[in-house]
């Protein structure tokens, strides 16, 4: 009677369950939202737009922003001042923001009238001559208009389209002094269009005879008669930058000089403060940060690469004092004519691309290398420290907390010595006329270290050393690779080391990068995780254990590198890419997903549990604090904080409908198994195992959980073949499922 009492009440669990955790984000952007557009109507006074709806406020020159109400959640692509109280937006909607107070209120007004038969869905320029006339260029797919409004915004009229052709596109339009003389440009050598009737008519400008042509994006005028034209070149299909010049009012166009003769950067906008000194920006292939200067009347430009790490997209400007909006919504000023610029210190929503602590200083840099630091010895407080200057950034290793490295795009390799707040190039970049990426870098001292690059299209693999504290590299070892990069480079100590990269490529070394040899992750794999899986980060633990974390799959190591194993995570429904991980030693690591799952890893990666941050942030970077809390960078740029210490709670992943204990995964197993179960309210939970004779053998929970699906991983190393039975009560419900343990 005693035995089938126990059979009844029995249960077992194995569990990866749910951890609680607080989570708080200490790092935001200023501004989270994509930027488009910017334009200042004072030296002090400016605005952006941006996607769903955003319109911000600047008083201060840009140094603060202030977000206003647009009262809509379309993207906002252009917007347009005249005067200090009267401006405009334009959206992708059909619909054109309108105000006369500087902002505080903004109303929508439909222009997709004019235009029913089809839906907007682009907005490409937006001028007015005055606080009544203004034109715009909107449209869709095959479908391109040019409308005109003479009462401030409130009713509009197609004035010219290219409705028939779908391989047409305008995308700038601008007027001179009154606004009778205008012109467009576009992407076609007989795309353009002038008028000289205030925009009532067009007509087609003569098609413009260079085979280097590409698309124009910008248009000023200089005079009445001068008008400048500038658009994009192509480093791939090796085409200028184009530059033309009209002195008939854009009947006619032609080829200015440019210096170098074969630059090739991307013109996207331009301002002139004068009518012969101008200044267009944009970026390059690489889209790194270009300018290009005349002052003499557009006749001539000359081309300068900034020392910024993002492109240019627009530009405005009071007199010489000048504003430009930069990829992930960075601002460069210029007070003398671009001259000098610098950049404004705000935190971007970019992607953090390297988190790290040295001692009790905590150290952030986005992809576009802007460099974040904390100094309360938690994490709780960041604020912007440096920009590391040009070419993405790839990977981060701080020894200390003053010295630090930063590896870079193009194998271009950084040092600081005063904790990220100035930076010294210790290895010059390659040019940038092939894809060069990072793999990642590591330093075994204070002294040693190896970092890890792809040149020449990801084709070739290059591992670089220094001795002497990043002062000199030279190189170790060079390989083909699978044909791009991923992964990480880790050393257990001066002479065992490892770089992970794609397709479960690894490449080791035990003599101190003497030598290299080449395998392929695959011990204990499952048949579904393809051999295309690659890895995106590794951890060193200590000196004898690692763990690399990839597209879909865990493996760690006990001995230096010399094997790998695949580890049977146990955590139902991952179907994001492993994509960072931090230890705080062998008992107590975080490895974080793309999907903003967090898994919690005790003995080395083999017990797990896990959580869903709220809104499931793309996780890109992790690190432990001194308190031993983690810490998430995000895609958009975030700094999250588990700021509930390093006790494990459970929290339900899904609301849960009912108890139930589901039959435990794989059965029969050997050794470990996966155990899943629901309960209904928050309440006390003992989750045991017994053997036939009712025999108590573990006990895999005892405690107060909250309501939701949960799931464990048990392990039965130390138990014989044979039938065993596990147990759970939740509050005043049990239920009993049987297993078979098979060795």
């Amino acid at each position: 009677m005693r035995k089938w009492l126990l059979f009844v009440l029995l249960g077992f669990v194995s569990t990866t369950i749910a951890f609680a955790a607080t989570w708080t984000s200490v790092s935001e952007p200023l501004i989270p939202e994509t930027l488009n557009d910017i334009f200042f109507v004072s030296e002090t006074n400016g605005y952006v737009v941006g996607n769903t709806g955003a319109i911000y406020f600047t008083a201060d020159g840009g140094e603060t922003w202030k977000k206003q109400d647009s009262t809509v959640k379309s993207n906002l692509l252009k917007v347009f001042f005249v005067g200090t109280q009267t401006g405009w937006v334009g959206t992708n909607a059909g619909s054109i923001l309108l105000t006369t107070d500087g902002g505080q209120n903004w109303n929508e007004v439909s222009f997709a009238k004019a235009a029913p038969h089809i839906t907007f869905s682009y907005f490409r320029s937006l001028y007015f001559v005055d606080k009544n006339v203004g034109h715009i260029i909107a449209g869709k797919s095959k479908f391109h208009y040019v409308m005109k409004t003479t009462d401030g915004g409130q009713t509009w009229a197609i004035k010219d389209s290219l409705a028939d052709n779908s391989t047409q596109n305008w995308y700038d339009i601008e007027f001179y002094g009154e606004g009778k003389v205008g012109a467009i440009v576009g992407d076609k050598i007989y795309t353009q269009r002038y008028t000289h009737d205030g925009g009532e008519t067009w007509a087609a400008s003569d098609t413009i005879k260079d085979v280097n042509f590409r698309d124009l994006k910008a248009v000023r005028w200089l005079s009445e008669t001068d008008v400048i034209a500038a658009g994009e070149g192509n480093d791939f299909w090796s085409t200028p930058t184009p530059f033309y010049k009209s002195t008939d009012g854009g009947r006619t166009w032609a080829r200015v000089d440019q210096h170098p003769a074969d630059n090739m950067d991307r013109a996207k906008d331009a301002y002139f403060f004068d009518s012969m000194r101008g200044i267009v920006v944009g970026s390059n292939g690489f889209s790194k940060c270009f300018t290009s200067k005349t002052s003499d009347g557009g006749e001539s430009w000359t081309a300068e690469i900034l020392p910024f790490d993002f492109g240019l997209q627009a530009i405005s400007g009071v007199g010489a004092h000048m504003w430009a909006l930069g990829t992930a919504n960075h601002f460069l000023r210029t007070s003398d004519g671009g001259g000098s610029w610098e950049l404004i210190p705000l935190k971007v929503p970019s992607t953090i691309q390297a988190l790290q602590f040295a001692g009790d200083r905590g150290f952030a840099v986005g992809r576009y290398s802007d460099v974040l630091t904390s100094t309360d010895g938690t994490g709780k407080k960041w604020n912007f420290t440096s920009h590391a200057g040009i070419w993405d950034m790839g990977a981060a290793d701080f020894v200390s907390e003053k010295v630090g490295y930063l590896v870079k795009e193009n194998r271009h390799i950084l040092k600081t010595k005063d904790g990220g707040e100035t930076w010294q190039t210790v290895f010059e970049p390659v040019p940038f006329n092939s894809r060069n990426k990072v793999g990642g870098i590591d330093f075994v001292d204070a002294e040693t270290g190896y970092a890890w690059v792809s040149l020449n299209d990801y084709a070739e693999y290059h591992i670089y050393k220094t001795t002497d504290g990043g002062e000199n590299w030279t190189q170790v070892d060079s390989t083909k690779g699978p044909g791009y990069l991923s992964g990480g480079i880790g050393f257990f100590d001066a002479d065992h080391g490892f770089a992970a990269g794609p397709d479960r490529w690894i490449r080791s070394t035990t003599d101190g990068g003497s030598t290299w040899t080449t395998d392929t992750l695959k011990h204990n794999f499952p048949s579904h995780i393809s051999l295309k899986a690659d890895a995106n980060a590794v951890c060193v633990v200590d000196e004898d254990k690692a763990i690399i974390v990839g597209a879909k799959f865990i493996c760690t190591t006990g001995d230096k590198g010399n094997s790998w194993s695949y580890v049977k995570h146990g955590v139902a429904d991952i179907d994001s890419s492993f994509t960072c991980v931090a230890f705080a030693g062998p008992d107590l690591g975080y490895i974080g997903t793309s999907k903003g799952v967090v898994l919690k890893t005790s003995a080395h990666g083999t017990q797990m549990t896990s959580e869903t941050i709220d809104g499931a942030p793309s996780l890109t970077s992790a690190a432990i604090n001194p308190a031993k809390q983690i810490l998430f960078g995000t895609m958009d740029g975030q700094i999250l904080l588990n700021d509930t210490g390093t006790g494990v709670a459970d929290k339900p992943a899904v609301q849960p409908v009912r108890f139930s204990l589901e039959q435990n995964y794989p059965n029969p197993f050997n050794a470990s198994t996966l155990i899943k179960f629901e309960i209904a309210s928050d309440c006390p939970v003992k989750l045991q195992i017994f053997d036939t004779l009712g025999r108590q053998t573990a006990t895999l929970l005892d405690q107060s959980m909250n309501a939701g699906k949960h799931s464990i991983t048990y392990d039965a190393n130390d138990l014989p073949s044979g039938i065993y039975f596990y147990r759970l009560q939740a509050g005043q419900q049990v239920q009993l499922r049987k297993m078979t343990l098979v060795k």
